[in-house]
């Protein structure tokens, strides 16, 4: 007990408010990870990014994974800041010797106070946010985990503090008897451990979140034709990606269709099946970084599964629902394209969790936000329904602007030796790359690239171009064609909303004595 006598009064709150709120939040996090439980950080954020300001919102996704870590830490950190304060007020005016009843009047009040203040939090974002962030269900299922977490901490907190008291409440003794001091001793270490170990899980939780949309350096080579299901870039609006159970999920197929269906994933497995490679890009791709990939997918086409329902002559919009509430659309025209997949399988693999499973789009042409994982519901429209990031500013239509990169020489390299291969990727969407060329002289003249052959006509394609640098600097800078004849947009302009374009820059310089 000697070790946690100098806390003091003071410091013995401080210990029971922690093991109580830390508990209480790891709990949370548990359940939005696990079962997709409303939790209330998704709520505020979810809701606050539909009504920032477009270039508020662009300044945010500069971060990308880091805003997200940094918005999770925030919600934790303020949940934690409600529970210890509430404690903290209470625990200062419920005296050492109180019996039972006075107790729980205060656990009571406890249980009241942080239970209002969080639904009243998700109320109000709820409120302001331009699309409800919560239906009924999912604020049925908040009302009653926020009840379930809130009187953990009280009770974990209450716990932590009768210990404290020890035999105090129903007999007074001596404070430093031996089998109080024990106890005390036993307490204090016990919440210690329940305070470090719950940290160390929200703390986790947290660098978990850093995974998505993470930017990484070019290391200076040409990426893999297909990139691996690690290698793959992923990025999505959730703190916690959902976890689908493959066995009891079901395809559901309404609105405007003659056979409404509900087909599961051995159903459509069954249906004919194409393997192909394909790119996908992030709407948010920046000049030069990686939210690009490509892999082989495989599935059916969006087609086939609309025809299985029979779609109605009125019907114009193919509307999808994610498991993560994730809403996206297309235009009936566009989604019977029959390159239009949805896929279940990755690189000979079943979906990653990360990229989907049991099921995802493949939309293409479009960017990432267009094509949804995840996906359970299907409905067939007459009106349009706008999708998740279209609410907040980006781009309804969402066409891959034609890009480029410079993946050799590396990113922050400046000197070449004179005659060297630079080399990168190019893409289009599905109008598929004609031509790239290169100037050494910020666009003033410009050479034909060496073009690999096309590895598939929705997939990237690989360049190079050999350059014979004369000792001096060089602006370098690169630019493409796409298969319409079309070429890359010169102007730089950020992401938001249609997606960056401009011409990808390397400032080299080759040394005399090249």
């Amino acid at each position: 007990m000697a070790a946690f006598e100098p806390l003091g009064a003071a410091g013995r709150r401080v210990v029971s408010a922690a093991a109580g709120g830390l508990a209480a939040l790891a709990l949370a996090i548990l359940l939005a990870r696990e079962t997709d439980a409303p939790f209330l950080g998704t709520i505020l954020t979810d809701a606050s990014s539909s009504v920032l300001s477009t270039q508020g919102f662009s300044t945010l996704l500069n971060l990308v994974g880091e805003a997200k870590a940094a918005a999770l830490a925030a919600t934790i950190t303020l949940q934690f800041l409600v529970y210890s304060w509430v404690w903290a007020w209470a625990a200062g005016r419920l005296r050492p010797n109180a019996g039972w009843e006075t107790r729980r009047e205060f656990a009571a009040i406890q249980l009241g106070v942080v239970f209002a203040l969080f639904i009243a939090a998700a109320a109000v974002f709820d409120l302001i946010a331009d699309v409800s962030v919560l239906d009924a269900g999912r604020w049925g299922t908040y009302l009653w985990q926020t009840l379930l977490l809130t009187a953990l901490y009280v009770a974990i907190s209450h716990a932590v503090g009768l210990a404290w008291a020890g035999d105090r409440v129903r007999r007074p003794r001596p404070a430093r008897g031996t089998a109080l001091t024990r106890r005390r001793f036993l307490v204090g270490w016990s919440s210690l451990g329940v305070s470090l170990v719950a940290a160390a899980f929200l703390g986790r939780s947290v660098w978990d979140t850093t995974r998505t949309g993470v930017r990484r350096v070019i290391i200076g080579r040409l990426p893999d034709p297909v990139l691996s299901n690690d290698d793959f870039y992923t990025v999505s609006k959730n703190f916690f990606d959902p976890r689908v159970d493959g066995d009891s999920w079901r395809l559901q197929l309404e609105g405007l269709v003659d056979n409404p269906l509900m087909l599961s994933l051995p159903e459509l497995r069954q249906l004919p099946c194409e393997v192909s490679m394909n790119t996908l890009m992030c709407i948010s791709y920046e000049l030069g970084d990686q939210l690009i990939g490509n892999a082989r997918w495989g599935g059916t086409s969006l087609r086939t599964v609309l025809d299985l329902a029979g779609v109605q002559p009125e019907a114009r919009h193919v509307v999808f629902v994610s498991a993560d509430g994730y809403l996206e659309s297309h235009r009936l025209e566009y989604a019977l394209d029959p390159r239009v997949r949805l896929v279940w399988e990755m690189n000979g693999q079943p979906l990653p969790d990360a990229h989907g499973f049991p099921l995802r789009l493949l939309a293409p042409g479009r960017y990432g936000i267009k094509n949804p994982k995840w996906i359970s519901r299907i409905t067939l429209s007459l009106r349009n329904v706008l999708g998740f990031w279209p609410q907040r500013g980006w781009s309804e239509e969402a066409r891959i602007q034609t890009m480029f990169r410079i993946d050799v020489p590396a990113g922050g390299r400046r000197t070449v030796t004179g005659n060297e291969r630079v080399q990168g990727i190019a893409f289009a969407g599905d109008r598929r790359i004609a031509s790239i060329e290169v100037s050494i002289d910020d666009g003033q003249t410009w050479s034909p690239a060496t073009l690999r052959d096309e590895l598939d006509p929705l997939a990237w394609r690989f360049w190079s171009f050999d350059l014979d640098a004369l000792p001096q600097e060089h602006l370098l800078a690169v630019r493409a064609v796409d298969g319409d004849g079309v070429p890359q947009i010169a102007e730089i302009r950020p992401a938001l909303p249609d997606g960056a374009t401009g011409y990808h820059r390397r400032r080299l310089r080759a040394p005399r004595d090249a």
